[in-house]
């Protein structure tokens, strides 16, 4: 894989994939995160802005979209964490 700069010599990046429903607006994480900046988050496509399109609640354990997904087309975030 390319990258721009140095090669990371250490770490991961977990990935979690949500289905939103039109109405649900607060997920459970599979993995706890210490604050909004841990944490890139894509809903279909447009990366979203912490604490303006999401917030994390609930200990680490929860994300909260401050906006529900209106349609199939916006249905899918991807929620990408380093650990």
């Amino acid at each position: 894989m390319a990258y721009i700069g140095r090669q990371p010599s250490y770490g991961a990046l977990e990935t979690q994939n949500l289905t939103a429903d039109s109405s649900t607006t607060t997920f459970t994480l599979d993995y706890a995160v210490g604050s909004t900046a841990s944490v890139l988050v894509s809903v279909a496509g447009v990366i979203q802005q912490p604490n303006t399109g999401y917030s994390i609640s609930g200990g680490g354990n929860n994300i909260v979209f401050f906006r529900s997904a209106y349609n199939r087309r916006h249905s899918i975030c991807n929620i990408f964490r380093s650990c």
